[in-house]
């Protein structure tokens, strides 16, 4: 696995100094994008299907194990997209948290990436596969992993399979607790195949076009201290980054600190960062939004989504995180960034504007 290998950890808030969440199954780049509805539907709108999670599936909770998703893109042998899920024990969650922390959104060592990978205990996979560029051994190799395999939908060319049941062999290292909780997943893994449905699919090119329809972004709300702030915020500076994310996103807090660096080398040049906590939807998630921030040290403003930002330019977000640079007037400028970027990628881009 490379350290640069770009993955989706929707539940997690290990800082694992990824790229980010990612969003584009379609393109070349190995990243995908998921989006969780309130009544737990999952779409993962670039591979084109949608499922219900079950029950405690990529919620952290105290003390026990965690089922969470990567999204892996187009591999170029006929795998149009997939979704991994995968059990982590709590024991291996806290060492890849305790390890994360250390790489400060920075790149990740040996040692981390190694543990990752040794972490990670399949239990289903959702793949999508293009008809006309598959191999004759391109679902068996992924098969081989699984007991049990059925095709659970199609559309336009791509097959979308169900893999679940992980065999014995992926499973080694755990202990007898971890084992049973293991299996405890396994057994509501099998319940997805009821509930995937074929969506629309939504290319990184058609989420940008729409985002950038929005053209303004317009607020009046609070933020995440209780402090009233409105988009009159824009006029105070040149620029504004803009970074929308998530509480459940892994990669969108992964970066918080690249954001803190280029708050504070750029705050005296006309440029501001102002976060939106996508999914802060009631007074549990703002609070939880809080925490993160404080546990990462950001002191630059978060908000919480008003009903103008949430039929305005949220509508039309994905996935997490998503950045984009307004004006002075709180217009869109450029285009919007889809995942994450390294801090001196983010520079480039604003130090165009700044010209």
């Amino acid at each position: 696995m490379k350290k640069k290998m770009i993955i989706l950890l929707i539940a997690t808030i290990i800082p694992l100094g990824m790229i980010g969440c990612g969003n584009s199954v379609k393109s070349d780049s190995n990243k995908s994008q998921v989006e969780q509805k309130e009544d737990n539907e999952f779409k993962i709108s670039e591979l084109g299907v949608s499922f219900k999670k079950p029950k405690d599936f990529n919620e952290r909770i105290e003390g026990k194990g965690v089922v969470d998703f990567l999204g892996v893109g187009n591999d170029g042998q006929g795998i149009y997209g997939k979704l991994i899920g995968n059990y982590i024990s709590d024991s291996a969650f806290k060492k890849l948290g305790e390890l994360g922390e250390k790489s400060n959104g920075e790149s990740l060592d040996e040692e981390y990436m190694k543990l990752f990978e040794e972490s990670f205990k399949p239990l289903f996979e959702i793949v999508g596969i293009e008809k006309d560029k598959a191999k004759e051994n391109t679902l068996k190799d992924i098969e081989e992993k699984y007991k049990n395999s059925v095709k659970v939908g199609e559309q336009d060319g791509i097959e979308y399979y169900l893999v679940y049941g992980a065999k014995d062999e992926y499973i080694k290292g755990l202990s007898d607790t971890e084992k049973k909780e293991y299996n405890t997943y396994l057994e509501q893994a099998e319940n997805i195949k009821n509930s995937i449905k074929v969506i629309d699919i939504v290319t990184p090119k058609d989420e940008v076009n729409k985002i950038k329809g929005n053209n303004k972004i317009e607020f009046d709300t609070k933020d995440t201290n209780g402090n009233k702030v409105d988009s009159k915020l824009f006029s105070q500076h040149k620029i504004t980054v803009v970074n929308i994310w998530g509480t459940e996103c892994g990669p969108c807090v992964a970066e918080m600190p690249v954001f803190e660096d280029l708050y504070n080398e750029y705050k005296d040049k006309g440029v501001n960062i102002l976060g939106i906590v996508n999914d802060a939807k009631d007074d549990e998630t703002a609070k939880r939004a809080k925490d993160i921030l404080a546990k990462k040290a950001v002191t630059y403003v978060n908000i919480i989504p008003d009903d103008s930002l949430k039929n305005g330019v949220l509508k039309d977000i994905v996935g997490t995180p998503t950045t984009i640079l307004v004006d002075n007037e709180g217009k869109i400028v450029g285009e919007p960034i889809i995942g994450g970027k390294e801090k001196d990628e983010y520079k480039k881009i604003i130090d165009k504007f700044l010209k």
